[in-house]
């Protein structure tokens, strides 16, 4: 899945596949590294490592 974040574009490792619409929170890590609490409607989160193309 690939979603537009304050300009960035931000790449999932490990979302399931067919999703079209996820709604991110992004506390920063080091080196571009991110853990994601991503939902998508009334799912339940699911904890995402990222990574943002610089």
């Amino acid at each position: 899945a690939v979603a537009d974040l304050a300009g960035h574009v931000v790449y999932s490792t490990s979302l399931p596949a067919g999703v079209q619409e996820w709604h991110v929170v992004l506390p920063a890590l080091n080196n571009g590294m991110y853990i994601a609490t991503i939902t998508h409607g009334d799912d339940q989160p699911i904890y995402s490592k990222i990574i943002i193309a610089r």
